[in-house]
């Protein structure tokens, strides 16, 4: 009996990540139907059940390969794909061809980082135990699109809104592929409890 348990509680992690990628999938529905407020709440929901889903399986000691790629797959259409239909559909497609280059750029290099991520993971691994990311994580990236995305919708013009969203999702893009040391959320907040 408690090997069943124990199989049951190794799916459990995994059906998070399965719900995180079902929220960013309806996120691009809603983006489809100019529900960009919804869209944007779906995004963030697929952050929450992204976080929920590593804590579930470090609490029941169930990290596994597979969930770690399913984990990959997930982050790639709820922080990829997703957040740049939302700005494309919001704002970008305005400037035509050119903005659907712009969104796939996002998409591009959101797999590009995970992909990264999966193949350096000793190094990723040795960067995480001292709090750091090798660029911006995805799902940062993706919660500053939506951000900022609905602030340009409630504060700027439709001229000024997509030249200010290209210029955000080429941001975002650049961040998620470079070099540069990010600190993790929980090394900053261990930083601000010292002082």
């Amino acid at each position: 009996m408690e090997n069943f348990w124990r199989k049951i509680a190794e799916y459990i992690p995994n059906f998070v990540t399965l719900a995180a990628l079902a929220s960013g999938l309806t996120s691009i529905r809603l983006s489809q139907g100019a529900q960009f407020d919804w869209a944007a709440f779906a995004i963030l929901l697929a952050a929450i059940l992204d976080f929920a889903d590593g804590i579930v399986a470090r609490s029941l000691n169930v990290e596994s390969s597979l969930g770690a790629e399913l984990d990959s797959l997930a982050d790639l259409v709820s922080f990829g794909v997703a957040p740049a239909f939302l700005v494309y559909n919001s704002a970008l497609y305005q400037f035509g061809e050119f903005g659907w280059v712009i969104t796939a750029i996002y998409v591009l290099a959101t797999g590009y980082r995970l992909a990264r991520f999966n193949a350096n993971s000793k190094l990723e691994e040795a960067l995480e135990q001292d709090g750091q990311f090798q660029g911006v994580p995805s799902t940062a990236s993706a919660l500053f699109m939506i951000s900022a995305s609905q602030l340009a919708d409630r504060t700027l013009t439709s001229l000024s809104n997509p030249v200010a969203m290209a210029i955000v999702t080429l941001l975002a893009s650049f961040l998620m592929v470079s070099s540069i040391s990010v600190p993790k959320l929980s090394e900053l907040l261990r930083r601000n409890n010292k002082r």
